[in-house]
Order: C-alpha cells, then sequence, then structure tokens
C-alpha cells in the first residue's frame, strides 16, 4: 500500500479544512490512486537533501526513467504522524519498506560520504531483501557535486552506439569516488 488516496479539497468560497488536519503521507498529497515504484531508495536520512537529490536524479539518468518515474522514499510514502501505526507490530517482514521493496524492481542504495548508511540496520535489512530477491541494487554518491551510480550489470544509459555495453559500464563507473 502506498497511498491510501486524497479527500477532495473544499468548495469554493469554503475554507479547506483538509489542509490543516490531513495526517496522511506526503506521497497522499501528491495522487490520489494507487501507485507503485520502480524503485526503492535505501539511506539513511543524515546525507544533505541536495545530495540525496543529485542520487537519485542520477540514478534516473543512468536507468533512462522518465519525469514521471516512481522512487519509494520511507519519508514520503509513510505518513510520518502516525508513523507507529504505518509499521505496526508485525515485525520487518510486515512493514511498509518490505512491502515496497518486494514491489520495487530494483534499489538504489544511497552512500554519504562518511558511509554511515552502511552502519544502518534498517538499510542492511533492506539491501539483503534486495539482494535474495535478485534485483538490481546501485550504489549512488556524490562527489565534487557531480552523482555517481555504480550498477551490478550494464544499465539502460551504457546501451548507445557502437560501443559494448560492459565497456561503457566500466567507463560510467571508472569515476565512481572510492
Amino acid at each position: 500500500r502506498y497511498v491510501r488516496g486524497v479527500p477532495p479539497g473544499a468548495k469554493e468560497g469554503e475554507k479547506d479544512k483538509f489542509v490543516r488536519s490531513f495526517s496522511g503521507s506526503f506521497a497522499e498529497l501528491l495522487f490520489n490512486e494507487e501507485r507503485e515504484a520502480q524503485f526503492f531508495v535505501s539511506h539513511w536520512w543524515g546525507e544533505p537533501v541536495a545530495q540525496f537529490v543529485i542520487c537519485v536524479y542520477e540514478h534516473a539518468r543512468v536507468h533512462r526513467q522518465t519525469d514521471t518515474a516512481l522512487y519509494w522514499v520511507c519519508v514520503y510514502a509513510n505518513s510520518q504522524t502516525h508513523i507507529t501505526d504505518e509499521l505496526g507490530d508485525g515485525g520487518p517482514l510486515a512493514s511498509p519498506f518490505y512491502n515496497a521493496l518486494k514491489l520495487a524492481s530494483g534499489a538504489v542504495l544511497i552512500i554519504d560520504k562518511d558511509s554511515i548508511v552502511t552502519t544502518r540496520m534498517w538499510c542492511g535489512f533492506e539491501n539483503v531483501v534486495i539482494a535474495n530477491a535478485g534485483k538490481d541494487l546501485a550504489l549512488a554518491t556524490v562527489a565534487s557535486g557531480a552523482g555517481h551510480v555504480l550498477t551490478t550489470t550494464p544499465a539502460p544509459a551504457d546501451h548507445v552506439g557502437w560501443m559494448q555495453p560492459q565497456k561503457l559500464q566500466r567507463r560510467r563507473q571508472s569515476n565512481f569516488p572510492v
């Protein structure tokens, strides 16, 4: 479940009580029907928002996603005012995180400059679920203001021209900071 639905706004000339009382997720404000995200974003919320955006943008570019591509990001997909209800008490395998991971075609792990994301238990759980499902896990980071993405196989952006996709993938990934 990604979106519960958004009730209609106020009628013309009336105050919109919905704006002050809405307690759903940000995604529910954007869409009034359920949507499945193509990619799951694994990160720790300690990286600067601008770097987060650069990483997702670069992932979308490398995977040739359109402006309508959906990425599942916990803080936007879960209602933060009812987070206990969202997570439930059924454990990680009954969580919205797990459901989103099952439905997504792949995931992107955003690596901050200090690699703190690799020490976070939830991020480890997310990455194990993706690996066990055999789905693509891309690594994304920012260095000198530019996004960089590592992929396990050649990405759609690597399939151009006469050069072998594996060579283009190696060339694209050669600038990945280590």
